[in-house]
């Protein structure tokens, strides 16, 4: 029996062993698409945590079925355990503490586990498959055959003249891989999104990934290769450190027309002026628009749909410049910023 490869040659299959790609060291499925984890038994959340934090690897809670971080915004934090000293986000929440891991998923057993990456010193390389609606890759990867993220990864070490270090694998739900490599000593990587190669996401500081053993929209995360972290080869790292940054431009809108129209305008390009020319304290600045605009929005100048968008795209610079400042964190910093401002409505008058 035999295993189809990623270029369409083909191994041997062995009926107790998973068989990786011979270039990549990609671990593969059955010939029928099926994976082999290593371990068939089911695993609680529990002790999927618990798994995870004796590798030493920071683990959080993510919501129910999916992959975000349950997590709370700035203005509902409970001010109480991790946070008993001010807000912390959910990369500083990450623990290894086992009392606390036993304590959190016993009493919330259908949240899933994630890993913080950042904490936990790995650079997960995310190899995805395309999704509906993807563009296909540019004619220079086109002509190399390149159709998904493992193929693309194949093609980035054969133009160095390298091959993909085997290492801890992962089989994701949609299909694609989640790959563990330990970060270089004394750098601080953070996310790549697609910028190395079609259909490669990187994790590092500011990254999070779903946990084997995990189950997200009904699908699970499969360990296939149980092994510890290589280090991040030279050569990735390379790609990885040198990405390119999308440039950031500033957002502004016009609300209409007349002279009640133009007082909103301005009062809603000072808000995203303020956010995207801020160069610390980004969360914050988020924040304190969303705040301002929530008001507008409660005395009926703006629909809470606009403002978000609007907020949104005057974030989305510093997300895509600095893979730290997350869209979940974005997101949630809206909402807390908008429900805020609602309390104190301000109206303009005609």
């Amino acid at each position: 029996m035999t295993v189809p490869c990623a270029d369409g040659t083909a191994v041997p299959s062995h009926p107790s062993h998973p068989q990786t790609h011979r270039s990549t060291g990609v671990p593969l499925g059955r010939r029928d698409g099926s994976i082999r984890p290593t371990d068939p038994s089911p695993a609680t959340p529990v002790a999927v945590a618990l798994d995870a934090a004796a590798r030493g690897w920071y683990v959080l809670p993510l919501l129910p079925g999916e992959k975000r971080p349950a997590s709370h915004p700035a203005d509902r934090c409970p001010c109480t355990g991790p946070c008993r000293d001010g807000h912390r986000t959910w990369e500083q929440r990450a623990t290894l503490d086992g009392a606390t891991i036993t304590a959190y998923w016993s009493a919330h057993p259908t949240h899933g586990v994630g890993i913080a990456t950042g904490p936990s010193g790995l650079v997960v390389v995310d190899l995805d498959t395309p999704k509906p609606g993807d563009r296909p890759p540019s004619a220079v990867w086109a002509a190399e055959g390149v159709r998904t993220g493992v193929h693309a990864l194949t093609v980035l070490a054969r133009r160095v003249g390298e091959s993909v270090t085997p290492t801890y694998a992962v089989r994701t739900g949609r299909g694609g891989w989640h790959l563990y490599y330990q970060a270089p000593a004394g750098v601080r990587l953070t996310n790549t999104g697609r910028s190395i190669g079609p259909w490669i996401d990187t994790r590092a500081w500011g990254g999070q990934v779903v946990a084997a053993g995990n189950t997200v929209s009904g699908r699970p995360y499969t360990l296939t290769h149980d092994a510890p972290p290589a280090p991040l080869p030279p050569w990735l790292f390379q790609l990885i450190q040198t990405a390119p940054l999308p440039p950031q431009r500033p957002v502004r809108v016009a609300v209409g027309a007349g002279r009640r129209s133009a007082y909103i305008t301005a009062a809603v390009n000072r808000q995203l002026a303020y956010i995207t020319h801020a160069t610390g304290g980004r969360n914050n600045a988020v924040y304190r628009s969303a705040v301002a605009l929530g008001q507008l929005v409660a005395g009926g100048a703006l629909t809470e749909a606009d403002a978000t968008d609007m907020l949104k795209q005057a974030a989305g610079g510093h997300v895509a410049t600095d893979p730290t400042f997350t869209w979940a964190e974005v997101e949630a910093t809206i909402s807390s910023g908008l429900r805020a401002g609602a309390r104190r409505p301000r109206a303009v008058p005609a």
